[in-house]
């Protein structure tokens, strides 16, 4: 049973993160990465419109509660070290204006916060 709550929690997550890359497409955003992965972090989505690039961590949570809380100071720490990494991989987007955003989704609702950290 254990197994399958886990599963259940890993399949909504993927979702939200599906359902936010719809989301930022409907408002004429550029999905540049999904799950982008390095040695020091994951950053959920990487997307950019015009000349602004934006890191997206993505919290899929039972219910609504104080998302201002979720991340903590390490995790930022470490969402900002992949983000470096990223720039520097790809440095066509050094010019760009870089922010990082948190969007928490639950089953009937999502809340964006733009500049997060």
């Amino acid at each position: 049973m254990r197994k399958n709550k886990r599963k259940k929690s890993y399949y909504f997550g993927v979702f939200s993160e599906f359902f936010v890359c719809a989301y930022l497409c409907l408002r004429f955003y550029t999905i540049l990465n999904l799950r982008y992965k390095t040695p020091s972090g994951e950053i959920d989505i990487v997307a950019k419109k015009g000349n602004h690039i934006i890191f997206v961590e993505v919290k899929a949570r039972k219910a609504s509660a104080n998302i201002a809380d979720v991340l903590s100071y390490h995790q930022k720490q470490r969402i900002k070290r992949a983000a470096d990494i990223f720039i520097s991989r790809n440095p066509r987007f050094v010019t760009c204006n870089a922010s990082f955003e948190l969007f928490a989704v639950w089953p009937f609702g999502v809340k964006r916060i733009r500049d997060a950290f």
